[in-house]
């Protein structure tokens, strides 16, 4: 039997995969908060059924050595929450992975800023508008 794991160097074992795909339920001890949506100028975005995913508990880490991600850590008094970046709908005992809040994609295991990426192709003279769209290669 292959589980799909989510799991990240912030936070560890968190949520397990339960057979349908992008579909999660927590372990046992993971403390989880499904945050609203915040756009640029703060305002929270409209309803909708996906929020940010927000872990406390036991599996997070303390932080990283000479590096900023206190952007990322919240405190509740003394809880920490890791904000992940990652959207989720909660349904009925599970989780449902609904994309992310930011503009960044894995390639080949390495985090890609995609606007970042469109700014530098954006910036070749001759190039008028640039878009940069995601492929599944599960995609029918």
């Amino acid at each position: 039997t292959v589980v799909n794991l989510l799991i990240a160097t912030e936070y560890w074992l968190s949520f397990y995969d339960v057979g349908a795909v992008g579909t999660f339920k927590c372990v046992p001890g993971v403390e989880v908060k499904l945050a609203p949506l915040v756009e640029d100028g703060g305002n929270v975005s409209p309803d909708t059924a996906a929020r940010e995913l927000l872990i406390g508990g036991d599996c997070l880490m303390a932080g990283y050595v000479g590096t900023v991600s206190e952007d990322r850590m919240q405190l509740e008094g003394d809880k920490k929450w890791f904000a992940t970046r990652d959207l989720l709908e909660q349904e009925p005992g599970e989780y449902r992975h609904a994309g992310r809040c930011d503009k960044f994609i894995k390639v080949q295991g390495e985090w890609v800023d995609t606007a970042d990426c469109e700014a530098k192709v954006a910036a070749v003279p001759g190039v008028r508008d640039v878009a940069l769209l995601r492929q599944s290669r599960h995609a029918p």
